[in-house]
């Protein structure tokens, strides 16, 4: 792991957002056969190119990214949440 330290790394790629919902199932929907779920929590995590340069950054690396953010919401969360980790 040392030598992750002293290695600086590029990562070109599709930077995606995945969101998640965490709840509970409650009904089957009467349209379709799907769950109706009750949504209690939300977030965002690092998806794609975002998410390796995330992982290549906690083993100790100097990381960077090179991708499209579109300028949306969740786009520009995903720029915090990068930002946070130093990328």
């Amino acid at each position: 792991m040392q030598r992750f330290a002293e290695m600086r790394v590029l990562v070109i790629g599709d930077l995606i957002v995945d969101e998640h919902i965490w709840g509970s199932a409650v009904r089957i929907s009467p349209e379709a056969p799907v769950m109706v779920v009750d949504a209690q929590e939300q977030g965002i995590r690092p998806g794609g190119a975002a998410n390796v340069v995330n992982n290549v950054r906690a083993l100790g690396a100097q990381a960077s990214v090179v991708g499209i953010v579109v300028d949306y919401e969740q786009g520009r969360e995903l720029v915090k949440i990068l930002a946070s980790y130093g990328v």
